[in-house]
């Protein structure tokens, strides 16, 4: 286990910190920096059990928190490399952003837009228009990257619909060399709200065995086509249906909108850090990564990930 001490930072220090917190012992602010206030906190935790009260979270102490890190990983860096890396996602419903304010901040490496739903939803002549609009923007291939996703329907042919999905980016003018690999959204999707008549997702209603193969034939089509590896977006459908496979897809872009992403939320699905690509950790202006934001440049609150692939964005562009 790594040892935790005043001028520490990152992620490991922002679970430390939420933890203490959680347990009443403070800081009050959860930002990946190990200063006085959070030394303070873990000196009034050790003093609350028999551990020496030094103020440093070594391995007995993270052990008596319930804490776990290996010390050659951590969820994420430093938070100067998260925020150089940052990537936002949207669909046809949102408002838009401007493209152009995006990508000139530094901040920003790139745009993932919806393509496709099951085998009815294209999006017109709108997904055609975001693709070519995130591809012209400058740095293309080298500092702006582009993705795009299909929102699986687990009723649906897997195969069929991985066909639609390439079918669609295909007509949109193909893929480039600066874009992501193929993305499937595999999430249940809305319970339904009769009084806001708001229709329930048939995704809900699916087995775990019938998400598994229709993910895993969406997966295999895309890079049987392709030659690219596939990147699965999820998080909530493998826990609620008890799935621990990864069925066909090679990297993990996890969506969670707290302070932290602890190692377990992915690996209880079968996933490892090294897979681990994208934590979305805001949507639709909703997120609790300090620091980090919730909008674009000029106002869009559309979600917002940061990369956490082992190497950053230069170990990225190596691997599409």
């Amino acid at each position: 286990m790594p040892i935790l001490k005043e001028g520490s930072t990152g992620e490991q220090v922002r679970q430390l910190q939420t933890k203490l917190h959680e347990l009443g012992f403070g800081p009050a602010t959860i930002d990946g920096n190990f200063g006085p206030a959070t030394k303070a906190a873990v000196i009034a935790f050790q003093k609350s059990t028999t551990l020496s009260a030094d103020g440093i979270a070594g391995p007995h102490t993270l052990t008596a928190l319930g804490l776990h890190f290996s010390e050659s990983e951590s969820v994420a860096a430093s938070a100067p490399d998260l925020t150089a890396s940052l990537i936002i996602d949207y669909y046809q419903g949102d408002k838009a952003p401007n493209l152009t304010a995006v990508s000139s901040d530094r901040r920003y490496a790139g745009a993932i837009v919806k393509a496709t739903e099951g085998l009815y939803y294209n999006g017109g002549t709108w997904f055609p228009h975001a693709w070519l609009s995130i591809h012209g923007q400058d740095g293309y291939g080298e500092t702006w990257l582009r993705g795009c996703y299909h929102f699986l329907k687990f009723n649906q042919d897997g195969t069929a619909q991985a066909d639609f999905y390439l079918k669609t980016v295909e007509a949109a003018g193909g893929w480039d060399e600066g874009d992501l690999w193929p993305i499937v959204d595999v999430e249940l999707g809305s319970e339904g709200n009769p009084a806001k008549n708001i229709p329930r997702n048939s995704n809900q209603d699916a087995s775990a065995q019938q998400i598994i193969d229709c993910t895993t034939a969406f997966a295999e089509r895309c890079a049987a086509a392709l030659d690219r590896r596939v990147m699965l977006y999820g998080n909530g459908a493998m826990r609620d249906k008890g799935i621990k496979d990864r069925m066909g897809c090679d990297w993990l872009w996890c969506p969670r909108y707290t302070p932290t992403l602890p190692e377990n939320i992915y690996e209880r699905a079968g996933w490892l850090r090294k897979q681990l690509v994208l934590w979305q950790y805001a949507g639709d202006g909703t997120g609790y990564l300090s620091g980090y934001p919730t909008a674009t440049p000029d106002g869009k609150k559309v979600d917002h990930s940061c990369l956490v692939l082992a190497g950053g964005f230069q170990q990225l562009l190596s691997t599409l």
